[in-house]
């Protein structure tokens, strides 16, 4: 018998030792929910003590620090051992950088790109003026761009953000036009979107 993977979503949160799943089986038999069901529990089986471990080997290493980017969640301020045995550490390790924190001054809609000096992040998520919120500082981006003549860009050129226009071009305006990342696939003349991988 071949299951079908559908909507079975796996939510792990490391600090406390959490697992949820969820499985849709609306549109299956008694017998067929049945066998989804023990496959889900036949893998936390196998996966959980893997989990554990590495829960006592983060905690060894960092205390209580948790990586939240992966789910964009505001990083909570967490003080960190500045000293290594006897030798004062020079650079700290503060977080993945996946994703950082921000808090606007106006409201921000989800895919706003957003501009600080030569830092660019684009928001997931709303985010309210003056309320905490997350911006991405990796991920590949569909990002509007100009159509006409000459407008098409390769595959693999460096983009830059045109926050006057609200546009990815290949023209740094003389350093204007802050530094994006590099487009991934060709966008030929008349296409009105590019996709770019943000580097930061």
């Amino acid at each position: 018998m071949k299951l079908k993977r559908d909507n079975i979503n796996f939510d792990y949160s490391i600090k406390q030792y959490r697992t949820r799943i969820s499985i849709d089986i609306a549109e299956y038999n008694p017998m067929m929910a049945k066998a989804k069901a023990e496959l889900v529990a036949s893998i936390i089986d196998a996966i959980f003590p893997i989990i554990e471990a590495k829960q006592a080997e983060f905690e060894e290493i960092y205390g209580e620090e948790v990586i939240k980017n992966a789910h964009h969640v505001p990083i909570e301020k967490t003080e960190i051992p500045t000293n290594y045995g006897d030798k004062t550490m020079t650079a700290i390790f503060k977080q993945r950088g996946d994703a950082i924190n921000h808090v606007p001054t106006s409201d921000v809609s989800a895919g706003d790109v957003v501009v600080q000096e030569d830092l660019i992040g684009i928001a997931k998520l709303d985010i309210k003026a003056n309320t905490l919120g997350t911006l991405a500082l990796i991920g590949v981006f569909a990002m509007p761009k100009a159509t006409g003549s000459g407008e098409a860009i390769a595959a693999g050129a460096k983009v830059y953000w045109d926050a006057g226009n609200l546009l990815a071009t290949t023209d740094d305006a003389s350093g204007a036009n802050k530094f994006l990342g590099k487009s991934i696939l060709a966008a030929s003349d008349d296409e009105a979107t590019v996709q770019v991988r943000l580097s930061q």
